[in-house]
């Protein structure tokens, strides 16, 4: 059903049954969609380009497949917290609705900013990451394969330029927002066909790699590089390079060494809820089948990278990946091992370069648009509740899109990269860290939710999908006790490993006090002035909110 295009101010408790109207979206999101969204976060796409192989450099003996068999519980705890608890609540918003209503509209108000400052600083990490992890080595690739100076020149004045990073990183932020453009129709078939390309480039490397013998792709490497090292042994030189520089190629297992590459893994690969932000307009989100492609789509993550891993490994060697993004790669060859970069050394192909180097360029603005979710769809509940001016929740006449909402994370997403290209850490994953930790609060608090939904709302527990028990406890507060120890391990993973881009650990307490201190003083604010117009916010949060 498609509703009004623009939504009304809230009416008065006596004039209507519901404080708040519906939000005039449509919900039209299938199931494969559905599915299609929570992989996103954790595409093998994101894992393999930005962060797996650095960690193994950084914490040489960490486990790979350890790490992940740690992960998946993590993951399956969230991924049935967030999607059990959607399937109970079926309604827009994620976190900040579940809490709400179910705890206190304080804690809401909390974990929804806490939430929302998340995702701007990672929309932040994605318009770097797509710069420096992307743009800079593709061009990189495809000049040092087709023999072209000028691409390896445009790469080096990017990667020397905060501009260049801002524009370029305000690109992917912009084109994520043209996304919602056309509605949700569009939206949902600029998703899926932007996701299979994304896909697709993963997908060849990996097959090029696959019927790829190691000693073919040394003896392939070693002839692609000569012309620029005058070494007829470079893959070997870049192992030992490593070696003499502190990084261990080929170390013992180290399970100390582990935990850290557990916290890397999770900030890539426990974020499998975000249709849950959407819960109004999934449909069937009154099953547990939203909870089950929750999970689905982490399991598939997970089984994604290690194929790909594995497949890499037998190629191009794991002491080598290990060495070329521990700094072993020579200057003549400035660029770490990207399997976009390997995959068309093998076939000797800068076309081919290009397809898959921009096929990893999408992947951000995807991931991107993907967060833009949350908070377009918080903006949007903040206003029809009372927390917000009545104009954010307008959507457009055609396609009921909610361009208030969207202008405004697109203005918080750049300003937010501004900062963290001009004013935030050197560290390339600090960003990222920052956005993890606080996004763990929210997740925790939706377990604590999750814990004690069965006795504080027995109404919406026992009317809802979600009544089954283990060993006499209810499923929905085992995932939520699930999720409240996972963020506590992880907390304590990048507290015990600054290294991982937690440097100023005192501060980050200070931010996240502060942070608690001014949403409260916003709620409290809020819900006096909203009194004061004869409206009272208590009997807001007292329902479940229409879509």
């Amino acid at each position: 059903m498609e509703a009004s295009g623009q939504a009304e101010e809230p009416a008065a408790a006596s004039e209507q049954l519901f404080i708040r109207n519906a939000t005039g979206l449509v919900r039209g999101v299938r199931p494969l969609s559905s599915l299609v969204i929570n992989y996103i976060v954790g595409s093998p796409v994101q894992v393999l380009g930005a962060g797996l192989f650095f960690a193994l450099s950084l914490y040489p003996g960490g486990n790979l497949y350890l790490g992940l068999a740690i992960i998946l519980p993590m993951m399956l705890a969230y991924s049935y917290t967030f999607g059990l608890m959607t399937a109970a609540v079926p309604r827009s918003g994620g976190d900040y609705t579940i809490v709400s209503r179910v705890l206190h509209p304080t804690l809401g108000v909390i974990s929804s900013v806490f939430m929302l400052l998340a995702q701007f600083m990672s929309v932040a990490f994605f318009g770097i990451a797509y710069v420096t992890t992307g743009v800079v080595p593709g061009l990189t690739a495809v000049g040092l394969i087709g023999g072209n100076d000028t691409y390896i020149n445009w790469a080096n004045d990017i990667s020397a330029s905060k501009g260049w990073q801002l524009a370029l990183g305000s690109l992917v932020i912009l084109g994520a927002g043209a996304m919602f453009i056309g509605g949700w129709r569009w939206t949902l078939r600029m998703q899926n066909a932007i996701f299979i390309f994304t896909l697709l480039g993963v997908a060849i490397a990996t097959v090029i790699a696959l019927f790829t013998s190691k000693s073919s792709f040394i003896a392939d490497f070693n002839s692609f590089a000569q012309p620029y090292t005058n070494d007829p042994d470079t893959y070997n030189t870049v192992i030992s390079t490593a070696a003499a520089n502190g990084v261990d190629p080929s170390p013992s297992f180290s399970l100390s060494n582990t935990w850290p590459v557990v916290g890397v893994l999770a900030g890539f690969s426990i974020y499998t809820y975000f249709s849950s932000f959407i819960g109004g307009e999934l449909r069937q989100a009154r099953s547990v089948g939203t909870a089950n492609r929750m999970a689905l789509a982490g399991v598939l993550n997970i089984i994604g990278v290690v194929v790909c891993v594995i497949v890499f490994f037998h190629s191009f060697g794991s002491e080598f990946l290990t060495a070329g993004f521990g700094g072993g790669m020579p200057a003549s060859l400035p660029i770490s091992p990207y399997y976009f970069f390997l995959a068309p050394v093998i076939v000797n192909s800068s076309f081919l370069a290009a397809v898959l180097a921009i096929s990893y360029c999408l992947y951000w603005p995807l991931i991107t648009y993907m967060v833009f979710l949350q908070p377009t769809r918080m903006l949007f509940a903040y206003a029809f509740d009372g927390l917000l001016p009545a104009s954010v929740a307008k959507t457009s006449t055609r396609g009921a899109v909610p361009y208030v909402a969207v202008a405004i994370s697109i203005i918080g997403s750049v300003a937010t990269l501004w900062w963290a290209v001009y004013k935030g850490s050197s560290n390339f994953f600090q960003i990222l860290v920052y956005a993890i930790l606080v996004q763990l609060i929210s997740m925790a608090l939706v377990g604590l939710a999750a814990v004690v939904f069965p006795r504080l709302r027995p109404d919406l527990y026992f009317a809802s999908a979600t009544t089954a028990k283990f060993l006499g406890v209810p499923v929905v507060s085992i995932a939520g006790a699930g999720s409240i120890i996972s963020s506590v391990i992880l907390w304590i993973i990048y507290f015990k490993y600054p290294a991982l881009g937690l440097s100023d650990q005192r501060g980050l307490l200070i931010w996240v006090a502060v942070t608690v201190a001014l949403s409260l003083v916003y709620f409290y604010g809020a819900r006096a002035y909203q009194k004061s117009k004869g409206k009272n916010l208590d009997y807001v949060f007292s329902e479940i909110p229409p879509e």
